[in-house]
């Protein structure tokens, strides 16, 4: 059976984030709100597809609708469990808009997704009442209040032993052999087991490369994280007390900054310029050499040594903020990593070259970014995606036969976007909700952001295509109907289209920068063996 495919309908957009509080109000996040919507709430219009969502257990996965407290959750001092507002029964998640400045994180607890079934989808979406008014008060075209839902994918440990740019055979590497380098969002530690420092102290060497982003331009910057002077980041630190609290260890190699947004943007603590603390790190390209820690404050303890590295939400090996792969970005390297005493006799070493006896432990997460939203409401043009500026009231735009666009849950309670979860099947992952506030509320002053009924959910489709060669005869008492025979033997076309090749001439992504697009439909399972033309 020979299958025409031509391309249509699933068309998401990723666009890339900005490093501050405010982030760039133009057509194309609209564009990307609009577009996110219509997959949402619009119907596949060629195939028949049935999507069986229900409220049993059968089809969901993981739910929190925080009636019987905060079960895990995570948060700061920007979010407080409620019950001023509510989705269903009494309790929900408040960030209340009360002239506070910052960044205030919500974050699930860890949850295992499960591998899932042909004809299967997984998809996250919550409840939400969004009264944030002041999306952009002052008008300068910059986002001031808004929130943005994020997810961490706990199985994405990335050092590995690695012959990559290695310091001998083998080498322990920070980065992803396809790609030859290193994403946005990591969070990467990699720690020794627990080792007895010598008594006399000693110390700590290790043979350490690196080649991550440098500091340009991040000198004295304000971030909704906090004060930085560094992007991307690695460093070296101890716990004496089995990896509850770490510090940082300086060597003979100095740090180059004292904040690095790798650190913080993964929610870890920004720094204080003119202090060494956890923030700091190394940046550029750096050839491998030896880096010699003092060990003498740690005498006589029982210590884990960890190599940590952390990148910002821009400028990898994989993209430059403009689209644009970072090839020289590969990421960082250690080997031999060895406890000497004041004599300089080896305690422990260990190597990449150790194969299956390797004890060193690799942990951490990637952060990705689903979305951002903020309360708005405009007109819009559903068959070019296109504003229409001049109508400013939901009556004279619907009117004009144009869609009149309300983000969701800012009419009231409402269901936020969908979000498929297929890349993150059989993954260990938390979600994170942020809301961002500036320091004024000059678009006006709301209750905040409400969340409740948190849901992570299974979908079963099922695609039935149009029947092929289809009659239908009328005769004395019956109607007879006649179609192509699937389970006939022999080649035949199907076309999952809407009959209008000018339609699917070509998409084209304008105005938008690291974008990424899908397009395509679902195959039904039932077409068996078959060949895409």
């Amino acid at each position: 059976m020979n299958i025409i495919f031509r391309s249509y309908l699933l068309f998401i957009i990723s666009i890339a984030l900005l490093f501050s509080a405010k982030r760039e109000l133009d057509t194309t996040l609209l564009n990307s709100k609009i577009r996110t919507q219509s997959y949402k709430n619009i119907p596949n219009p060629v195939a028949y597809r049935q999507m069986q969502r229900g409220n049993s257990d059968e089809h969901i996965i993981w739910a929190e609708d925080f009636e019987n407290g905060e079960n895990g959750w995570s948060f700061d001092s920007g979010w407080e469990r409620t019950d001023l507002q509510y989705h269903s029964e009494n309790h929900s998640m408040l960030s209340a808009d009360d002239n506070k400045t910052g960044d205030f994180h919500l974050t699930s607890p860890l949850i295992q997704l499960p591998e899932v079934g042909l004809n299967e989808m997984i998809f996250f979406s919550f409840f939400l009442n969004l009264d944030m008014p002041d999306s952009d008060g002052n008008s300068d075209g910059l986002l001031e209040d808004y929130y943005q839902v994020q997810i961490k994918n706990y199985s994405n440990q990335a050092w590995h032993i690695s012959d990559f740019n290695s310091f001998s055979v083998n080498s322990y590497w920070c980065g992803i052999e396809a790609d030859e380098g290193y994403h946005d969002g990591w969070l990467q530690f990699l720690d020794t087991p627990s080792i007895q420092v010598p008594a006399d102290g000693g110390s700590l060497e290790v043979q350490m490369k690196w080649a991550i982003e440098n500091t340009l331009g991040a000198a004295n910057t304000d971030v909704s994280e906090g004060w930085i002077d560094g992007w991307d980041a690695v460093n070296v630190r101890i716990s004496v007390d089995d990896g509850v609290t770490w510090e940082l260890l300086i060597g003979d190699d100095p740090y180059d900054f004292y904040s690095g947004y790798g650190w913080a943007y993964n929610r870890e603590m920004a720094g204080e310029n003119g202090v060494h603390s956890l923030a700091s790190g190394w940046s550029g390209d750096a050839d491998w050499h030896k880096v010699i820690f003092d060990l003498s404050y740690y005498a006589s303890q029982s210590a884990i040594i960890r190599f940590a590295f952390g990148s910002d939400p821009a400028y990898s090996t994989t993209g430059d903020g403009d689209g644009s792969p970072v090839p020289e970005l590969k990421g960082v390297f250690i080997d031999d990593v060895t406890i000497k005493n004041a004599s300089g006799t080896n305690i422990v070493s260990y190597t990449a070259e150790d194969g299956d006896n390797d004890q060193m432990v690799a942990s951490g997460h990637s952060l990705i970014d689903l979305y951002h939203d903020w309360d708005d409401q405009y007109c819009y043009d559903p068959e070019t995606f296109e504003f229409e500026n001049s109508y400013i009231s939901q009556e004279d735009c619907e009117g004009a036969s144009y869609v009149w666009f309300v983000s969701p849950g800012s009419m009231g309670w409402g269901e936020s976007y969908l979000v498929d979860l297929h890349n993150f099947e059989g993954k260990e992952v938390k979600f994170l909700i942020r809301s961002i506030y500036d320091n004024d509320n000059d678009g006006g002053n709301g209750d905040g952001l409400y969340i409740d009924d948190v849901t992570v959910y299974k979908e079963s489709i099922q695609i039935y295509a149009q029947p092929q060669l289809f009659n239908g005869e009328v005769t004395d008492d019956t109607v007879q109907l006649t179609w192509y025979d699937m389970n006939q033997s022999g080649d035949s076309t199907i076309i999952f289209d809407s009959g209008d090749e000018s339609l699917f001439t070509g998409i084209t992504l304008t105005e938008c920068t690291e974008c990424l697009a899908f397009a395509g439909t679902l195959f039904p399972a039932w077409l068996g063996q078959t060949t895409v033309d």
